[in-house]
């Protein structure tokens, strides 16, 4: 085994430890003026476009549960769409869409704001997936017998959550999410 070498380096044989040569004069890395300027206007910039990003989700679920729930509490409203049912499914499909990325766009906001964003988001997608809910539970009540009142109790909260919690879950979040968005 070889032996280290000493403090002076002189008088024994090459080291078990190589130690690189010092760098060359004039290569160290040249310090770059400080970014803070420009990280909080860029932060500044991204909050604006989360916060009007924010704000035009919002304002579009808003207007599309208006519409659809136009078209099932109106009867007038509901013979004049009729034709257009189709358009009435792509509303409902892209109301759960919104809600979906309202949820999710608000995960990057705080306190009580975050809480009213994600309660509307979530409760515009509530009714698509208890309205299935709703119907496998049905349908596992008819073929179990068995398990009929089991199945009974859950396809009924399943369509109670579809039609009563979650409109007034979206409209209690949709109020409190324009107010504080405004205050803020």
């Amino acid at each position: 085994m070889k032996a280290p070498l000493s403090k002076s380096g002189k008088g024994l044989r090459s080291s078990w430890v190589r130690i690189p040569p010092p760098p060359p004069v004039g290569s160290a890395p040249k310090a770059h003026p400080p970014l803070a300027g420009n990280l909080t206007s860029s932060a500044k910039n991204i909050n604006m476009k989360n916060k009007s990003l924010l704000k035009t989700n919002l304002y579009s679920l808003i207007i599309i549960f208006v519409i659809l729930l136009g078209y099932f509490l109106i009867p007038i409203f509901k013979e004049i769409a009729r034709p257009f049912f189709f358009v009435l499914a792509a509303l409902g499909i892209i109301f759960m869409l919104l809600g979906a990325s309202l949820a999710i766009i608000s995960r990057k906001e705080k306190g009580a704001l975050r809480i009213f964003l994600m309660v509307t988001g979530i409760s515009a997608i509530c009714p698509f997936i208890f309205s299935i809910l709703h119907n496998v539970f049905y349908a596992l009540a008819i073929m179990f017998e068995n398990l009929k009142l089991l199945f009974e109790i859950l396809h009924v909260s399943s369509f109670l959550i579809s039609l009563i919690v979650a409109p007034i879950a979206f409209i209690v979040g949709a109020i409190g999410g324009l107010v504080l968005l405004k205050h803020r």
